[in-house]
């Protein structure tokens, strides 16, 4: 369980890094599926790739997460475009 300071900088960390995403999404813009479904599915990708990001490895955040996000929203498109929420 995160304590809260983690939590925070956790939100804090994503909130920084939400314009790799816009930029990301815009690639995949125009192309049958709207720019919010892409952004969220972007998002989970950044959640996803914050939560298993090891800096010991010595990669940049962005070298290891933008394949972690594009993973995200290219599921989008094979999946039939709507965002599914899990149980």
């Amino acid at each position: 369980m995160l304590k809260e300071k983690e939590k925070s900088d956790r939100d804090c960390f994503i909130e920084s890094n939400l314009r790799l995403v816009h930029s990301l999404c815009k690639r995949f813009s125009g192309r049958g599926i709207e720019y919010d479904d892409l952004y969220q599915a972007g998002c989970m990708g950044l959640i996803k790739a914050t939560d298993a990001f090891d800096k010991e490895r010595g990669l940049c955040f962005s070298t290891y997460a933008v394949p972690v996000i594009m993973g995200e929203i290219r599921r989008l498109f094979r999946d039939g475009g709507a965002v599914k929420v899990s149980r």
